[in-house]
């Protein structure tokens, strides 16, 4: 059990470092895939309901991370605030969804994921429209598809 949260914990870490050095070289249109909020996004998608506490531990977690290495919202700890609402009304909205009992996730993942992106990116340019926001999209979809397919045979089983 434990196993897992250290995993993820270094994952974050890692992807990072990745987003920061590697990534940097391989923009499409000056831009980055935010790899540490799609992680964060993949394991809120798929964290148990009972697991909350786990989860808004990611939260803090992920954003600490995003304020270290990006450095990019205005106060230490911003992001933390930020994934925490993002996770908890995720939450909401996937027990809304739940309801119906569908045998399609990924119809709730896809555009759960671009509006969550969407806001995210929109809270951390201070509310600014900017015209990468639709390649920050995309480029982070690709990513978020590739995690979705890893996380559901790896992650759901194992929990």
């Amino acid at each position: 059990m434990w196993l897992k949260h250290i995993i993820l914990i270094i994952l974050f870490f890692l992807l990072a470092v990745l987003q920061i050095s590697f990534f940097v070289h391989l923009n499409l249109f000056g831009v980055t895939p935010s790899l540490v909020f799609i992680l964060f996004f993949l394991i809120s998608f798929f964290n148990n309901k009972k697991d909350e506490v786990v989860g808004i531990a990611y939260a803090i977690f992920a954003g600490l991370i995003l304020s270290i290495f990006s450095g990019g919202y205005k106060y230490f700890g911003g992001f933390s605030l930020i994934l925490i609402f993002m996770y908890l009304l995720l939450k909401k909205v996937q027990n809304t969804l739940s309801e119906k009992k569908d045998r399609y996730p990924m119809l709730y993942f896809l555009p759960l994921f671009l509006i969550w992106v969407a806001v995210f990116e929109i809270i951390q340019n201070n509310f600014i429209f900017e015209s990468t926001l639709i390649f920050r999209i995309i480029y982070g979809l690709f990513f978020a598809i590739a995690g979705y397919y890893i996380f559901r045979s790896n992650y759901v089983q194992k929990v």
